[in-house]
């Protein structure tokens, strides 16, 4: 049984941005008998992770190698079924990555953005460069399994210090204008802004906008290769806005942010959920104003009562642009997350 682990892990190892498919959740085991020893071996295998990026993983060979030397109080039956337990779910995301691979070759499944086809005022090249550290003005690009409403977001990092981590989704534009997206919206909201569009900013429900307009206040964030600032005095702005209304087009709102306790961040990051990166945040934020993405119409989501439209390009650029390590991530589908990955 182990010999045939080990042939099947030296796939994965010879492979391995086939590892991006492979989620806690996806080799967990339920059967009593066996589950503790299972989960053991689990545990080796991903660490602290819950999803796996492949520049992180450990050689899957030499932690089976090791788990076999092993002297542990279980039986040869228990060992056995569960290398057989874990063999035949090995087994099953080997074959996902073999038919997602098989599928690119055929077509391109991806709907990848090649680096001069992103279009609007960021026509050309936007640098993503990975980052160790996390800095206000960095991204968070998610990794392709994370679920739920952050699934395959691009987060612009806002705060973070021993208080907590604070920052909005970048990729989610909406069909929503201002009013009657927030309700109880001031009059003087809604006299300068009501028609502007809103974006999905995050699943804390709050109203956010950023800026260009340096005299209207507000934090001016780092990495831009433009002035951009988050926040800033709404008398100020209402009164920019009042004396010059073409300035409008100058602000985006979003409804909505993100929001993490003190290390919670750090420790989702240390769990596989989300690639650091530096890049150019005003020339993506810009794409939400004047660029037109691919949505797929028939996977639309909902968040803080808001109809979420899928920007697919701007997720897949992010990843096509962090470098070979991560560009099979692509091949996931959009339309899957961890919770189907079984599906496949």
């Amino acid at each position: 049984v182990y010999r045939a682990l080990y042939r099947l892990a030296r796939k994965f190892d010879q492979n391995p941005n086939s590892k991006c498919l492979l989620h806690r959740s996806v080799l967990a085991e339920d059967s009593s008998p066996i589950a503790g020893y299972y989960t053991s071996v689990v545990e080796n295998l991903l660490g602290r992770k819950v999803l796996t990026l492949p520049s992180q993983s450990p050689a899957f060979v030499e932690v089976l190698r090791n788990e076999a030397r092993r002297q542990t109080s279980e039986s040869v039956q228990i060992k056995t079924e569960a290398g057989l337990s874990l063999m035949r779910k090995l087994t099953s995301v080997w074959k996902s990555y073999k038919d997602l691979v098989e599928a690119v070759d055929k077509r391109d499944i991806t709907g990848t953005v090649k680096r001069d086809d992103i279009g609007g005022p960021t026509k050309g090249f936007i640098p993503f460069k990975e980052r160790s550290d996390v800095l206000p003005g960095h991204v968070l690009v998610a990794h392709p399994l994370l679920a739920g409403a952050l699934h395959r977001s691009v987060i612009l990092v806002l705060e973070n210090s021993e208080k907590g981590s604070y920052g909005l989704v970048i990729n989610r534009p909406t069909s929503h204008t201002l009013h009657p997206a927030v309700v109880n919206l001031p009059l003087e909201m809604k006299a300068s802004f009501g028609d502007a569009n809103v974006a999905f900013g995050g699943m804390v429900r709050r109203l956010q906008y950023l800026h260009t307009l340096p005299d209207c206040g507000g934090f001016e964030i780092p990495f831009c290769s433009q002035p951009l600032y988050a926040g800033g005095l709404i008398k100020k702005v209402l009164s920019k806005i009042g004396s010059k209304p073409s300035l409008q087009s100058e602000f985006q709102f979003f409804v909505g942010c993100c929001c993490w306790r003190p290390d919670q961040l750090r420790e989702e990051i240390e769990s596989g959920c989300w690639v650091v990166a530096e890049t150019e945040p005003d020339k993506l934020v810009a794409l939400l104003q004047t660029n037109t993405p691919n949505y797929d119409t028939n996977n639309k989501r909902y968040a803080n009562g808001l109809e979420v439209e899928r920007s697919v390009d701007v997720y897949q650029y992010a990843i096509e642009s962090l470098g070979e390590k991560y560009r099979n991530f692509t091949l996931i589908p959009h339309t899957v997350d961890h919770t189907k990955i079984e599906a496949l």
